[in-house]
């Protein structure tokens, strides 16, 4: 059987903890900048902490329908890209499992060069209810900014 190691995860404090469910911790660009016209590419690790605070279950398998959020916002705060989306099930989460995805965003070929503020969280799909971070009471966190550069 082939063993697969998983990346490094810093084992100080999660960057923000949603809901005591999920803990976020860690998140970072896999390049340094993004051209306008290309694909940026954020990678996101998280930790269950408990599956029954993540989300009502949902019939007919009675299951969580959890989906992760990342938005790259403007200066003037509304959403340059989006990406929500989940590969691995939430549905299937035991506690202290580790999940990793990578969020792809594409960039407007107008997109200005600079830094956008960057943004991750967690909805529930049906309802479209936010997972509230229990360290602000915000329903998302910030992760590193996104470097725009041609």
């Amino acid at each position: 059987a082939m063993k697969v190691t998983p990346p490094a995860v810093a084992t100080t404090s999660p960057i923000a903890n949603f809901n005591d469910g999920l803990l976020l911790l860690s998140a970072e660009w896999l390049a340094e900048t993004a051209p306008p016209n290309g694909v940026a590419e954020l990678m996101t690790i998280w930790q269950v902490a408990d599956p029954e605070k993540i989300g009502p279950r949902v019939p007919p398998a009675y299951t969580t329908e959890t989906v992760l959020f990342t938005q790259v916002l403007r200066p003037d705060g509304t959403i340059l890209a989006q990406a929500d989306y989940l590969d691995a099930p939430s549905w299937n989460w035991q506690n202290g499992d580790i999940v990793v995805q990578i969020h792809q965003m594409y960039m407007p070929p107008e997109t200005a060069a600079g830094q956008y503020q960057t943004i991750v969280g967690v909805y529930e799909q049906r309802s479209g209810n936010r997972l509230i971070v229990m360290e602000d009471g915000q329903t998302f966190t910030t992760a590193p900014p996104l470097q725009i550069q041609p």
